[in-house]
């Protein structure tokens, strides 16, 4: 449970077995806290690669179908790259949504 009404979490992820892992775990282990709680979640994303979200090698788009569906985490405290730019844009870009 997040205490005082500013409370924050911030969550970090990365791909790999981590996915299922926690698709499987964290829905019912994040339930007794309620929705409220998971509106102060931010989720940003470790190792994602540049490419569509929908391609199998996203991070976020794996996560997306896996487990952000389940979970009742506003779509804004979800941070993900702008996979429309180029690398370095992209890098920069996410990079100033991190910061915020």
């Amino acid at each position: 449970c997040l205490a005082g009404a500013r409370a924050r979490f911030a969550l970090g992820l990365s791909g790999g077995s981590l996915v299922s892992m926690l698709a499987r775990e964290l829905p019912a282990a994040a339930a007794p806290a309620g929705p409220a709680s998971l509106a102060r979640w931010t989720v940003g994303f470790c190792d994602e690669r540049l490419v569509p979200f929908e391609h199998a090698e996203s991070t976020y788009g794996l996560y997306r179908t896996h487990l952000l569906s389940r979970l009742p985490i506003p779509d804004s405290q979800v941070i993900t790259i702008n996979p429309q730019l180029p690398v370095e844009e992209a890098a920069e870009d996410y990079a100033k949504k991190l910061r915020q």
